[in-house]
């Protein structure tokens, strides 16, 4: 019996949608921009935690480029759930 990954599929779909509009948004100036700086706010205990940045615009942007692979791994996490959740629905009938 061939087995359907469906949160595999799930989990990559959601993570390349979530890859694409992080690479589109670390570039300055862009309108996607702002929307990962405001996306990002929850992110920004680790930033407090290391004590890394003192402030800069270049500190920023460093931070931005880590929350985006965060961003990727947290959608590839929820496709995977919802991938799984699709599966057993689907797998019921």
């Amino acid at each position: 019996m061939k087995q359907k990954r469906y949160w595999l599929r799930g989990g990559i779909i959601l993570g390349s949608i979530v890859c694409f509009l992080s690479i589109v948004s670390i570039i300055p100036y862009s309108p996607f921009f702002i929307i990962n700086i405001i996306l990002s706010m929850p992110h920004w205990w680790i930033v407090k935690l290391t004590g890394y940045c003192t402030g800069g615009e270049s500190c920023i942007g460093t931070w931005l480029i880590i929350f985006s692979f965060l961003y990727v791994i947290e959608g590839f996490v929820l496709g995977s759930l919802l991938g799984w959740l699709y599966g057993k629905i689907k797998n019921r009938n």
